[in-house]
């Protein structure tokens, strides 16, 4: 193994582009353009996005800071009207309190990890390149549900 790549147990999370990368290598499809509610797609998290758990706001240790989202949501729209008025591009996915399973992935062992699970009311402002289809073999839902 090359030095300097082994950082000790908190070695950072795959981060915004090295999880695109990873998900083209390993063969994970595009967003669908049949797409129906509910129906469970991934997100690769921008890096504005990924520092802290979103239902206590405490950072995640470096090797657990999520490089991705599994997200059953109840509708994803690609208009920009509120995604630029939120200063974002692209389109919003609405997420009407469904599960979201928070995955990290080291970028040396490629090993996935579930890092935290949240029922998440909330927009995420989102562009169609960093939406994929499930790949539950890769990212499975969790059986670790969080009580609304």
């Amino acid at each position: 193994m090359k030095e300097g790549l082994e950082r000790g147990p908190e070695r950072p999370s795959m981060n915004e582009q090295e999880t695109l990368r990873f998900l083209e290598e390993s063969g994970v499809k595009p967003f669908p353009d049949d797409w129906q509610p509910n129906q469970p797609v991934l997100y690769v998290l921008e890096e504005v996005m990924r520092r802290k758990r979103k239902k206590d706001g405490t950072p995640f240790p470096a090797d657990q800071v999520a490089s991705i989202a599994r997200l059953e949501p109840a509708d994803i729209v690609f208009t920009k009207q509120r995604a630029i008025r939120e200063g974002r591009r692209g389109g919003a996915i609405n997420n009407e309190g469904g599960p979201v399973d928070y995955y990290a992935i080291d970028p040396v062992t490629k090993k996935i990890t579930l890092v935290d699970t949240a029922n998440s009311k909330r927009d995420y402002f989102i562009t169609k390149e960093h939406l994929f289809a499930a790949a539950d073999e890769l990212f499975p839902r969790s059986d670790r549900r969080v009580e609304p």
